[in-house]
């Protein structure tokens, strides 16, 4: 993947029923993607404590061409869906790159920020999230700023940090703090998550 041809597609996903469940219903969905192109799914699980709002019990990470996901678009297979038992939302597409893409090992937690800027002062908010968060020992940042692809953006910027297990309520807390006056809190997420499956999944050696 390349950073002029690749774009990343967050999807939020609110359930009732618990994991093992929601995975055995939404990996197939998931899967038909991977036929029209998708290159790879992340996906994590909040961990954060329940009642926390705005609060999305899943979160997916999607790793397009960008001329895959353009098709995916003019297909109608892009938009918000579900009902019932689960909700899925466009979160937004993103441009990033690549290399920033593979940093979560399986004990990691990781703060992601879906964040709301108020000034669209991507560049500032970006240095100003580094720096609180770059010296700090045992941390990876990961920043994904809206693409122009993006039809539906409830979120312009997103930053996920990657943390050792348990350090992830604090960093949290940091990171609510840090950005609270340059962006709008009401429709901004900022919560712990851990990622439980990536597909397609591995061949093993």
């Amino acid at each position: 993947m390349t950073l002029d041809k690749t774009v990343v597609q967050f999807v939020c996903f609110n359930t009732t029923i618990n994991r093992e469940s929601f995975i055995a219903n939404w990996g197939p969905f998931a899967n038909s993607f991977l036929s029209l192109g998708l290159e790879r799914i992340v996906l994590a699980e909040c961990i954060s404590p329940l009642g926390a709002k705005p609060y999305y019990s899943f979160i997916s990470r999607n790793e397009w061409p960008e001329f895959a996901f353009s098709q995916a678009v003019r297909s109608g297979r892009v938009g918000d869906g579900g009902g019932g038992a689960v909700t899925a939302l466009q979160g937004g597409v993103f441009s990033s790159d690549a290399a920033l893409l593979d940093k979560a090992k399986p004990e990691q937690e990781k703060v992601m920020g879906l964040l709301r800027s108020i000034n669209n002062d991507f560049s500032g908010l970006q240095k100003l999230i580094t720096t609180g968060f770059a010296a700090l020992p045992g941390i990876d940042l990961s920043f994904f700023q809206i693409n122009p692809l993006s039809q539906e953006q409830r979120f312009d910027f997103v930053v996920e940090i990657y943390a050792g297990k348990g350090a992830g309520l604090a960093l949290k807390e940091k990171l609510v703090t840090t950005v609270a006056d340059i962006i709008d809190t009401t429709r901004s997420s900022i919560q712990v998550y851990q990622e439980v499956l990536t597909l397609p999944q591995p061949r093993l050696s």
